[in-house]
């Protein structure tokens, strides 16, 4: 044991007079053990202090935000599973007042199909666009007949479109109080009767009117996906589903256009459609309503506001019971300024952004931030019902980047004064969470380790001090009783 006794660090102290000085400044055993564990707790704790010393901590702080930052831009990717992308309106309204109504400016739009399952064509959406209507009064629209139009009903409508022989049936779904039916009615029929001149039994021009509910016309109107009136669908041979609907110029020019092309071209596509890949074309295989895929950012006054997407349409008419604001959001997010790309063009020195490259950002894992709005569908639990969520937002400010995340409730209700909505609600805190990370200052660091050395020296060496007395007592009893 005399190595152990070597390792005492305390044998300086062991000595009773001055006299026995060099008998008593040898070490001890217990004095080694208690220095070899005194070493052992000292390694210990200095590699948690230098671990401590690594790792950065965070503090959280709350405070006003004094930044003069008027406006937000929100990133959004929204699927209404059951609206057409032409019926659909992007309005934004804030305490304000500032009124934005259709907007289209950085937004772009699809045709979903199969409940909002499969993206297909892209929609050219122009709010500023007008739709020409053929002059109602003209004596050319006049007919002595009517009879090249077909009235259908449910119990004829599925027999005349697969039993009829035709490559090409264009429906007209209407209501009888509906003024643009109104006005479409002398068109309709003249269309009827030009394209009897020209592709005879092979074309079939019709009308439905889905306000019959004696004959059930509403069920029919109902599976066929009408959502406003007048709603002009085209179905191909003796298909029984459309995913095509016309919304251009309701002149009889215009028609016999589209007419030609769908008669020529099984795949053509309708005036407001683009074709931009992803199935695009691909409409014969397809089930499930029509909706609408919008995505895209808007710049927003940094105020409570409120984001409505409803039906709106300045040339159709609308019934509530036709309306569904069931859908999707996969993300919603807030952000202090446009993202967009640097170039090296001289003239741009910044672009917008790809949809891969925005998405990519969007998508990322980051703290403190919000960016989906857990991907899940809505869903519309009756008849003219709004879905309304209310996004408390605030601010979190970490490594000196704006990052916003928000508390979300959701809920349905019923309002027939005004048209149902998807509606998203949305109160910008005037509070900044400032989030910081903080690391242990070196001087603190070297502070520790010489508190933990002479603290651990110090206490060890009491111990030791009261083991070396015990033990000498008990040997000098030892002794005097021997």
């Amino acid at each position: 044991m005399d190595w152990l006794r070597g390792t005492d660090f305390w044998r300086s102290r062991k000595f009773r007079d001055q006299r026995d000085r060099n008998e008593f400044t040898e070490g001890t055993t217990v004095g080694g053990l208690i220095s070899v564990v005194g070493t052992l707790i000292l390694v210990c704790l200095f590699f948690l202090e230098f671990q401590s010393f690594l790792i950065t901590s965070k503090s959280t702080q709350v405070r006003l935000d004094y930044k003069d930052d008027p406006q937000l831009v929100l990133y959004f990717n929204i699927s209404m599973n059951r609206l057409p992308c032409e019926l659909l309106s992007l309005d934004v309204v804030d305490v304000v007042g500032s009124r934005r109504y259709n907007v289209s400016s950085n937004i772009r739009r699809w045709k979903l199909a199969e409940d909002g399952e499969r993206r297909m064509n892209e929609i050219i959406h122009d709010p500023s666009s007008e739709i020409n209507h053929d002059d109602h009064t003209d004596r050319s629209l006049e007919l002595t007949s009517t009879l090249k139009v077909k009235e259908l009903t449910f119990t004829n409508f599925e027999q005349e479109l697969k039993n009829g022989g035709y490559k090409l049936v264009l429906v007209a779904f209407y209501a009888p109080w509906c003024i643009w039916c109104k006005r479409l009615r002398p068109v309709w029929d003249k269309v009827a009767e030009e394209a009897y001149k020209i592709y005879g039994n092979s074309v079939l021009i019709a009308r439905l009117d889905c306000t019959n509910a004696q004959t059930r016309n509403d069920y029919v109107c109902m599976t066929q996906n009408v959502n406003a009136f007048p709603t002009i669908s085209f179905f191909k041979d003796g298909s029984t589903t459309s995913h095509q609907q016309y919304h251009g110029d309701r002149t009889v020019e215009r028609f016999m256009a589209t007419i030609r092309q769908h008669v020529h071209d099984k795949e053509a596509l309708m005036p407001s459609e683009a074709d931009r890949g992803l199935n695009a074309k691909s409409h014969e295989d397809v089930k499930g309503p029509i909706g609408c895929l919008i995505k895209g950012s808007i710049v927003m006054n940094k105020v409570p506001g409120t984001l409505f997407l409803t039906a709106a349409s300045k040339t159709h008419s609308f019934s509530a019971e036709l309306i569904d604001t069931s859908h999707r959001v996969d993300y919603f997010w807030f952000t202090q300024k446009e993202l967009a790309v640097e170039t090296r063009s001289r003239k741009q020195a910044w672009s917008p952004m790809r949809e891969a490259q925005l998405e990519r950002i969007i998508y990322r894992e980051r703290p403190y931030a919000t960016t989906l709005f857990n991907t899940k569908d809505y869903v519309s639990g009756g008849v003219n019902q709004t879905i309304e969520h209310y996004l408390k937002v605030i601010n979190h400010v970490y490594r000196e980047q704006n990052t916003y995340k928000y508390s979300m409730n959701t809920h349905q209700y019923r309002n027939d004064e005004i048209m149902a909505a998807a509606k998203f609600s949305y109160d910008i805190s005037p509070l900044v969470v400032e989030v910081k990370d903080e690391s242990k200052p070196f001087y603190s660091f070297i502070t520790s380790v010489c508190a933990i050395i002479g603290g651990v020296y110090t206490v060890l060496g009491l111990v030791d001090s009261i083991a070396y007395l015990s033990l000498s007592k008990l040997q000098r009893k030892g002794k005097k009783g021997m």
